[in-house]
């Protein structure tokens, strides 16, 4: 009877066995496993992130730079927490920037790639959050953060004057993510592009005229540029600099976007070759 009992026992166990060895041997891998080296990688939303073709921002931007740049953009995120009654558990705050940056800084993603494995608005979301995963962060040089557009889109809160490190308004997440970014990796150069000029075509209207609650788009890009400059990190702005929008005709989103809001091939030309020069300012910059 006892030889039967402890028979029972085992197989009962052996499941369990396998699935433990299973899981050290995965997080053996995530900490051993082979590494990709970039020295350049942009977060952000679809701006960046739809595209990844070869006239992709990315693209356009190795191709000047003679060096892989890696798109970690993706469509529909945020740089806010954007669900306050779930805090972080809810999908699309976890691909925010400011959930992201943390992940970035404990090199752990388990939560992100829980999440595309449920929720993938975009085929492309498992395949380039896997990609976090083999990065060698110590050995990137050069960080671009493209968002804005969406927490514009959303009516998310500028600001919380009680709280700047509230990571459910768009200044409170940008303060948020720069600080974990900054101290965990130092001479990690960022670099922040503001959201471009867009177009609202549903209502015939700019984002100089629609407000969705919280601000116009520009709102959003000058508090951006005041922590830009607050926390010393370099700032390539889109929305008053890149030349979209710059005729002030509601008739010019057809000249660099598809929507009014993502860009064209002419329009991602354009923003790729700025944020490459950027990246290239630097002294100690060599292709």
């Amino acid at each position: 009877m006892l030889v039967k009992n402890r028979k029972k026992q085992w197989i009962y166990w052996l499941p369990a066995a396998v699935l433990f060895c299973g899981i050290l041997a995965l997080l053996w891998f995530h900490e051993n496993g082979e590494k990709e080296e970039y020295r350049v990688i942009c977060l952000g939303d679809s701006i960046i992130g739809n595209e990844r073709d070869e006239t992709s921002i990315t693209a356009v931007m190795e191709e000047i730079l003679g060096t892989k740049v890696y798109n970690g953009a993706f469509g529909g995120t945020t740089m806010s927490c954007r669900y306050n009654e779930n805090r972080a558990s809810m999908t699309e705050d976890t691909l925010s920037m400011v959930q992201l940056a943390q992940s970035i800084a404990y090199r752990d993603f388990g939560v992100q790639n829980a999440s595309v494995t449920g929720w993938s608005p975009m085929e492309y979301f498992p395949e380039s959050m896997y990609g976090f995963q083999k990065i060698d962060f110590e050995k990137v040089e050069v960080l671009v953060i493209e968002h804005g557009v969406n927490d514009y889109l959303a009516g998310a809160e500028l600001d919380n004057p009680e709280d700047p490190y509230d990571i459910y308004t768009f200044g409170g997440a940008l303060r948020s993510a720069l600080k974990i970014l900054k101290e965990r990796y130092p001479d990690l150069r960022i670099i922040l592009a503001t959201p471009i000029y867009c177009w609202y075509l549903r209502e015939d209207v700019s984002c100089e005229e629609r407000d969705f609650g919280n601000g116009l788009l520009e709102d959003y890009v000058n508090l951006e540029l005041e922590i830009g400059r607050e926390f010393g990190v370099e700032i390539l702005d889109n929305y008053h600099e890149s030349g979209i929008g710059s005729t002030g005709t509601y008739e010019e989103w057809e000249e660099y976007t598809v929507d009014g809001v993502h860009l064209n091939e002419e329009g991602r030309a354009l923003i790729g070759a700025r944020l490459a020069e950027a990246v290239r300012i630097s002294d100690d910059w060599t292709e």
